[in-house]
């Protein structure tokens, strides 16, 4: 059986993350140890530790990991963490006190962006849409190509009366990372929303070009076909859309629909 040679705390960390990887808590543990006796000073190496108790359940021990840190040692990485952790249980004041005193760690400008982000996340669980706003404005300050920033501040714009904004952040995302090609469909629905339907057909397309078989968003192409009574395409793709998709309930009320229009046209 081959064995790794496991010297350095580098080395022994290498392999809690391999154990830990593989399901294997205990082995996991015992190299993580040796990791933070060879070099006890290393914050990652202890952050891992608090992060390893709670994902295998026992929180008492993370969150007595997380104050010492805290107490000790305050990072960047440690606060953000754990303010994910209480915004996750609904403590939004917690997660708030531990965003702030993230921003005075942060070092770079990705960092303060996502600190940002967080913050804008809290408000807009508060339902306090504009500071929700605001944050997400600063974060893309820090950082114009944040897909969070930008996906979130677009969610907040109805919100905020500033739904003219949402197509442009939304693009925004597109033009960062051509994979979230997804994005399309929100923008669809604004199209929709706005009775925009020729420009929302162009969305869903676009979304099509990438991915024939999304059931959805057939449907919603032939949404927005109906619209622009364009009745035989849309009963196509309606028809698609159900054969990718039968559980869909919407397809089948946008079918009964364009089988009314057609049974009006031809009355």
């Amino acid at each position: 059986v081959y064995t790794r040679k496991t010297e350095t705390a580098e080395d022994h960390f290498r392999e809690f993350t391999s154990h830990a990887g593989a399901g294997n808590a205990e082995n996991a543990n015992w190299y993580l140890e040796q990791a933070i006796f060879l070099d006890p000073d290393n914050q990652q190496y202890k952050l891992a530790q608090a992060q390893f108790y709670l994902e295998i359940g026992d929180a008492e021990t993370a969150f007595r990991l997380f104050d010492r840190m805290l107490e000790t040692h305050p990072t960047y990485e440690a606060l953000n963490y754990l303010g994910y952790i209480y915004i996750n249980q609904n403590k939004l004041n917690k997660a708030q006190e531990l965003y702030l005193r993230a921003m005075d760690y942060a070092k770079t400008d990705s960092e303060k962006s996502d600190a940002h982000t967080s913050l804008g996340n809290v408000a807009r669980l508060r339902f306090d849409y504009p500071t929700a706003y605001q944050q997400y404005h600063t974060a893309l300050d820090f950082n114009p190509l944040s897909i969070g920033a930008l996906n979130n501040i677009a969610s907040v714009c109805d919100e905020v009366n500033k739904a003219d904004e949402k197509v442009g952040y939304f693009q925004r995302i597109i033009d960062a990372d051509s994979s979230f090609y997804l994005v399309h469909v929100n923008i669809g629905f604004h199209y929709l929303g706005e009775e925009k339907y020729q420009e929302a057909l162009e969305e869903f397309e676009a979304v099509l070009e990438v991915d024939s078989t999304q059931a959805l968003t057939l449907n919603n192409k032939s949404f927005a076909l109906l619209k622009l009574k364009r009745l035989d395409e849309a009963m196509i793709f309606v028809n698609k859309s159900l054969e990718y998709g039968p559980g869909n309930s919407y397809a089948y009320r946008n079918r009964a629909l364009i089988k009314l229009e057609m049974g009006e046209k031809s009355a």
